[in-house]
């Protein structure tokens, strides 16, 4: 979050991988884009990112769950 509100990127949001070896390489399960222009400091994005993480997190789960029962 703090790379995207240096680069003043208009968009960041939440993304879950399935896990691998390495950080955030495995194959995106969950991706939610969120609206970030106009925030300028760090405190109010993430404020703005985390109910996106909890609510992707949770979708996440549900459709793994949803995939091993098919």
């Amino acid at each position: 979050l703090h790379d995207a509100l240096v680069a003043r990127v208009p968009w960041s949001g939440a993304s879950v991988h399935r896990v691998t070896r390495e950080t955030d390489r495995g194959a995106i399960v969950v991706r939610t884009p969120l609206c970030i222009a106009g925030l300028t400091n760090l405190v109010d994005v993430v404020e703005k990112v985390r109910p996106i993480e909890h609510a992707a997190v949770a979708s996440a789960i549900r459709r793994w769950c949803f995939e091993q029962n098919s």
